[in-house]
């Protein structure tokens, strides 16, 4: 009961520490219209982002591209592009996206994601993400 506590306490600790780069942003209006209630419905190349898995569900290959200026502001801009394509029972994305302005603070994330559709209507998904922080 002691050692639990003390990974607990430690646990805690540590999340002071926690910093707010690379939140999940919006990335497209589908996702903000829908108040990011998106990951279930993921059947466009910003699965790339959101939802790997829905890259399964794929029926032709697609593309995305994205841009938003958040109160007019390029501190808080945000430049997306992904593109999808299925074979089969498969799905390969890429992504990457760019948050902030470059001489002030910047967050980059690429992305690849690929998913595997099995029974007609289940998917699993996988991701991997390189992130990039300029400050």
């Amino acid at each position: 009961m002691r050692t639990f506590i003390l990974i607990l306490s430690l646990i805690f600790l540590n999340l002071s520490e926690v910093r707010g780069a690379f939140e999940d942003q919006e990335i497209d209006s589908k996702s903000i219209s829908l108040g990011n209630a998106f990951l279930s419905l993921c059947d466009n190349s910003n699965a790339v982002f959101l939802n790997p898995a829905g890259l399964g569900f794929l029926s032709k290959a697609q593309a995305y591209f994205g841009y938003s200026n958040a109160y007019g502001l390029a501190e808080l801009s945000q430049t997306s592009v992904s593109v999808a394509f299925p074979k089969k029972s498969w799905g390969l994305g890429l992504g990457f996206s760019v948050f902030g302005k470059s001489d002030f603070y910047q967050e980059k994330i690429g992305i690849i994601s690929g998913a595997y559709k099995f029974r007609g209507k289940f998917a699993i998904g996988l991701s991997f993400k390189y992130l990039i922080l300029s400050t």
